[in-house]
């Protein structure tokens, strides 16, 4: 944790200063129910404390899902928000034109509250802890598209769980992912496009893209992110 005789070199002003503090320095590591106890109270503060710092995934990932979804499909596809907080994604998706069905999941029953007030956004939602030991409650081949932004990390969904996202994913459906370049992600990120590679060689997975993007941003700093845009294998 950051104490506050450290100089401060993330956002400039007073309101993006505390809610950076609340997402870094408050953020606990490696207690798994310290960390779902954090966004159960988060929720209330979330989605300020992200838009005063300049959240860039939500607008990523659906500049991603424009591209590989036409004007008809946008009305028809199902679509997974994997890890949907308070329903940023979910939103921005629904912004820009996507009807279909659209699941939230988490597994913070407060987050999911926020997400399901959003009008018109979400057709239901799932409260489930997804790990490799506990799959996610849903049948093979049921979405088009699962989106998930910052949901994958070292304290969060770890990589054994990227096989199950293909599972519910439809032959040809797309996988868009969202992580943050941080130090403490680096080995994490490698053994991510591992996995994948490991799923290209099975035939199951296809890569599309891998993209910089701003995760955060503001008037005195940025910080980068990587957008990955994967396929199902039709066959």
């Amino acid at each position: 944790m950051q104490s506050e005789s450290e100089e401060w070199k993330g956002p400039a002003d007073e309101k993006a200063k505390f809610a950076w503090k609340r997402l870094e320095c408050n953020f606990p590591h490696g207690d798994f129910e310290e960390l779902k106890a954090f966004y159960e109270t988060w929720a209330q503060h979330y989605d300020n404390d992200v838009l005063a710092i300049g959240y860039g995934a939500p607008k990523a990932i659906t500049e991603e899902a424009l591209i590989v979804c036409d004007e008809e499909a946008k009305k028809s596809w199902k679509v997974l928000d994997l890890g949907s907080g308070t329903g940023m994604v979910g939103k921005e998706l629904h912004d820009n034109g996507f009807r279909g069905p659209m699941t939230a999941l988490d597994y913070s029953n407060a987050m999911l509250d926020k997400a399901m007030q959003l009008p018109g956004v979400f057709s239901s939602k799932i409260l489930h802890c997804f790990t490799p030991e506990s799959s996610l409650p849903v049948s093979e081949s049921t979405y088009d598209m699962v989106v998930c932004a910052g949901g994958f990390g070292p304290d969060t969904l770890v990589v054994n769980c990227i096989p199950d996202v293909f599972r519910v994913l439809k032959p040809g459906g797309y996988f868009i992912n969202t992580m943050r370049t941080s130090d403490f992600m680096v080995t994490f990120k490698e053994n991510f496009e591992m996995k994948i590679d490991d799923l290209i060689k099975a035939g199951i997975a296809e890569r599309i893209a891998i993209k910089p993007y701003y995760q955060y941003q503001w008037d005195t700093d940025k910080m980068p992110g990587t957008m990955g845009v994967y396929r199902k294998a039709k066959v």
